[in-house]
Formats: structure tokens, C-alpha cells, sequence
């Protein structure tokens, strides 16, 4: 219930509001009332989906495909199952990338990016219209789709969409900062010469420990992937790992942004949840844009005779391998990870390798029956159908970071390496103040198996803004102004661009907190 005090103040805010929309500058946001702006887009005519790869149970394809129902996917129960029925498909054009002594670095048609005929049934299938269809293409992340010809068929392109208006994107970037990160690594992998010294150029071009370097050579790494996708920026879909690179994508055209969110990390450096949500709901306000969830399921940890396990993941499955259900991120943590996304406000989840890890078939049938995993995806899927209208998730503090910051999930240095510099040190005493951190090793020992979730003594009410990116100052002002409270930290190239805007943010009576490196304890 709210007392004299805040009644006043939401009176004063209002008021304010009321005065400067007279004279022409931003309304502020009222307190304790969540802005419009941030209510969830819509994709589909809808809030929210689940997303899931292909399988017999959630592509209409397999239907089609009389072997399949003779194996343990014989459970037509399963497919009729809302969470399959009405989840959204994830499709994969997968291939070996081209030859690396060659000099192509593309397959022209969609069709040749599939391995081979049935992959292109599958991609080109008919079924399932009325769900959003997500395409990726397996050989463009390769480290020789990075230099070389692309000698695309734009008309086929234009045809493949036709036929699939529900086409929503393609994964454009995928893990796209670490991605770029690896592709250095494996520079030496291309074999022909010509390429490999054309591609060693461009890397000599940047300094990856330069944060304004770095964030130039995500710019090249952008306009090759869009490239390498048709040029079309309206399939543009940013998957970011553990770079929040959200606002970044965003400024840049993205028109899908998707967070992965995992505990595949070493030492004590850990994958803070909570700060991702901040970053990637922040960028969807901003921006206005839809965003998904990526659920990743591998773990990294110590197994029970104290060795460490890298990449364990959760395997009920049958014919592939040993069954491993205690392998992975623990069922719990899944759980959480998935209501936790749905209620910060994204549009759609997706369980990695859930073809894995949501069935088994320990039952006297035989058949394929959902694991405790699935189950619980189940659960959670028919949770989100119960209450299509959850309203916006009521975030009152903007926390303003530089667009060149290249924040990890783990905390650290901007880009994990660059100098730090004073303004970095107050930037990583915020978060790790809001989001505290823990000792992951120590814990690990202990048998606490995640800490990727943290309590705080402050709430999770805060959205991430970029005040210094290309976008538009109107379109600045407006996701500013949806905000009664910020907070401004980090090192600024040139915050004059945006200190009027903070000025009338001020004005009309917003709470505007600056954050910097003399104001902390050693």
C-alpha cells in the first residue's frame, strides 16, 4: 500500500510530466506505474512462445517419415502435447562449410546449405504456418564464411521467404562476441593461403584489448554475417552468449535479440543471470524489440570423485550413449531459469538440446515418455498459456553504461580485457553491489551445484540503457523518460551528445544518480 509520502511524490512526478509535455520535452514516467513501452511485444499475434528444434513431436515434417515412428519416438500421445503442438520451430540448414584451400565462402541457394535431400524436406516442409519458424544456417558461422566470394541467389532467397511468411528470422549472429573471438583462434584452419593472410589483415586492423577497436571489428563482423544471410536486415536475429552486446545488435538493425544464458564457465567466473536479464530487457525497451531466452543446459563442475567435468549435459536419451539424467544444469536450476524469463518479459524460451534431456524411455513401453525435465517444461509451457497477459514487468531504475562497454556475464574488465579504468571500477562495483557474485569453486566443492541466480537486498528493478549509441536522441529521450530513477556509470567517449538529455530528464523530476570511481571504497 503506498503511504502519504509516496502518493506525494507519484504527484509530483505526474505533474511534472503534465508541464513538460505542455512545453514540448518527454513526459516522465509516473513511479510505481509501469510505462506502456514496456509491455512485451508481440510476435505472431502473441506475448510469448516456446521455441523447440526440430523433433518428431514438434515438426510436422516427421509425420511424413514412416521410420521414424518404428523407434522409441513412437508415442503419439507426446505430439499432441500443447507445448509441442503450439511451440514455435527452430529448423536447421546444416552442412559442411566450404572447403577451406577454396576461395567460396558461401552456399548460393538455401537448398545447398542442407547436408542433403531429406535435410531439405525437412527445411522447406509445408506444415506449421501458423507458428513463428526461426532458420539457421550451420556452415555461416564457420571461421571460412569470414573472408572469400559470396555468390548468393538473392531471387531463391526471395522465393524461400515467400513460401515461408512465417519466417520470423534467421540466427544472423549466433554466441556472436564469443564467435568472433574464436574465429581469430582458428584463422589458421583456413588452408588457402591467399585467404588466410586476406583474413590475418583484417584481424591486424583492430585491437582486441581497445574497447572502441573492439567494438569496430564487431562492426565488420556484423556486416559480413548480414552478408553472409542475403543482406536481409529483416530476418536479422543477434544470439549473444556471454557478451551483452544486446544494445549493440539492436543499434545496428537487429530486429530479434535472444540472451544464452549457461553455467559453462571456469575458475570463479560465473554466469550471472540476473545481470543478463538486465542487459537484454533493457535493449528490447530501448529499442522496442521482441527478445527470447536461450535456456543453455551444459555445466562445468566438480563431479563426485572431486574431478572437474566439462560440458556435462543431462542425457536421457536412448539410442545416443550412456544415459546421463544427473549430467548437465540441475533440473532445478532449468525450472527457475525458464519462469524467471517469462516473468522479466520475454517473448519466447528455448531449452537447448531438449531432444536430450525431455525424454527418456525407462518405461515398460519402451516408448518415449518426458523425463522429469520435460515434465517440468510442461508445466512451465502450460503456465505461460494460463495467463497469455502478464502485463509488464515493472523495472523503475535505468542503469546507463557505455555502448563500447562490452559487459560479460562474469563481470571483469570491458571486452574481458581491456585496461581498466576508473570508470569500469564503478561500473563493476554496481552490479556486483545489485547482483552480488559468490565464490563458484569454493561453492562448487561444498556441493552448492549453481549460484547463477543471486539474492539481494535490492530488488531486480533495474533496465540496462545505452545513452551513447546511434540511436536516434528522440528515441533516447522517450525509453529515458519511461524511467523515474537512473543511474549513470562507466567511462563515456563523449558524454556531452547526451547531457541535455539528462538535464530535461532532471527537470522534469527525474532522479538521476551518477556513479564514479572517487565515490567508492578502495
Amino acid at each position: 500500500m503506498r503511504n502519504s509520502r509516496d502518493l506525494a511524490v507519484a504527484a509530483c512526478f505526474a505533474l511534472a510530466g503534465a508541464l513538460l509535455a505542455c512545453g514540448g520535452e518527454p513526459a516522465l514516467q509516473k513511479p510505481f506505474e509501469a510505462s506502456e513501452r514496456h509491455l512485451p511485444k508481440k510476435v505472431m499475434g502473441r506475448e510469448y512462445w516456446s521455441f523447440f528444434g526440430s523433433t518428431p513431436y514438434t515438426d510436422p515434417y516427421y509425420a511424413t517419415v514412416p521410420a521414424v515412428w518404428k523407434n522409441p519416438w513412437n508415442n503419439s500421445s507426446l505430439t499432441n502435447l500443447p507445448m509441442f503442438r503450439d511451440s514455435g520451430i527452430v529448423r536447421y540448414a546444416v552442412r559442411q562449410p566450404p572447403d577451406p584451400k577454396g576461395t567460396s565462402a558461401s552456399w548460393g541457394t538455401v537448398r545447398e546449405n542442407c547436408q542433403d535431400e531429406e535435410a531439405w524436406k525437412m527445411l522447406e516442409y509445408a506444415g506449421k504456418k501458423d507458428v513463428p519458424y526461426v532458420l539457421v544456417f550451420g556452415s555461416k558461422r564457420n571461421v571460412c564464411a569470414m573472408i572469400g566470394d559470396v555468390d548468393l541467389d538473392y531471387a531463391d532467397w526471395a522465393a524461400f521467404k515467400k513460401a515461408n511468411p512465417n519466417l520470423i528470422c534467421t540466427r544472423t549472429m549466433c554466441e556472436w562476441g564469443n564467435d568472433l573471438m574464436l574465429n581469430i583462434q582458428r584463422t589458421p584452419n583456413v588452408l588457402n593461403e591467399k585467404r588466410r593472410k586476406d583474413l590475418e589483415a583484417v584481424w591486424a586492423q583492430y585491437k582486441v584489448d581497445d574497447r572502441y577497436d573492439r567494438l569496430a571489428l564487431c562492426r565488420w563482423y556484423t556486416d559480413r554475417k548480414l552478408q553472409l544471410h542475403y543482406g536481409d536486415m529483416d530476418t536479422f536475429m543477434a544470439f549473444r552468449g556471454t557478451y551483452h552486446l544486446d544494445h549493440v545488435a539492436a543499434a545496428w538493425g537487429a530486429k530479434l535479440l535472444v540472451a544464452e544464458t549457461t553455467n559453462t564457465t571456469g575458475g570463479d567466473r560465473e554466469y550471472r543471470w540476473d545481470v543478463s536479464g538486465m542487459f537484454i530487457r533493457g535493449a528490447a525497451r530501448q529499442f522496442g524489440l521482441p527478445w527470447v531466452w536461450y535456456e543453455a543446459c551444459y555445466f562445468n563442475g566438480y563431479a563426485k570423485d572431486g574431478t572437474m567435468r566439462f560440458n556435462s549435459v543431462c542425457n536421457n536419451r536412448w539410442p545416443r550413449g550412456e544415459a546421463r539424467p544427473e549430467g548437465g544444469t540441475s533440473a532445478s536450476a532449468q525450472r527457475r531459469c525458464w519462469y524467471y524469463a517469462y516473468l522479466n518479459g520475454a517473448n519466447g524460451v528455448e531449452s537447448e538440446s531438449a531432444s536430450s534431456n525431455f525424454f527418456t524411455t525407462n518405461t515398460p513401453s519402451g516408448k518415449a515418455e518426458l523425463s522429469v525435465r520435460g515434465r517440468n517444461f510442461n508445466d512451465f509451457h502450460n503456465f505461460t498459456a494460463a495467463h497469455p497477459d502478464r502485463g509488464a514487468t515493472y523495472a523503475p531504475v535505468a542503469i546507463l553504461t557505455p555502448f563500447a562497454q562490452g559487459y560479460m556475464s562474469p563481470g571483469g574488465p570491458a571486452w574481458g580485457r581491456c585496461p581498466v579504468t576508473p570508470g569500469d571500477y564503478a561500473l563493476e562495483a554496481l552490479f556486483f553491489t545489485i547482483a552480488p557474485g559468490w565464490e563458484r569453486n569454493k561453492g562448487l566443492k561444498e556441493g552448492i551445484q549453481e549460484g547463477n541466480l543471486h539474492n539481494s537486498r535490492f530488488a531486480m528493478m533495474y533496465d540496462v540503457l545505452v545513452p551513447d549509441s546511434p540511436q536516434p536522441r528522440e528515441e533516447f529521450a522517450k525509453a529515458l523518460f519511461a524511467y523515474p530513477a537512473a543511474i549513470l556509470v562507466g567511462d563515456y567517449k563523449d558524454a556531452s551528445k547526451f547531457e541535455d538529455l539528462l538535464a530535461a530528464y532532471e527537470r522534469a523530476g527525474g532522479r538521476l544518480v551518477r556513479i564514479t570511481a572517487d565515490e567508492l571504497p578502495p
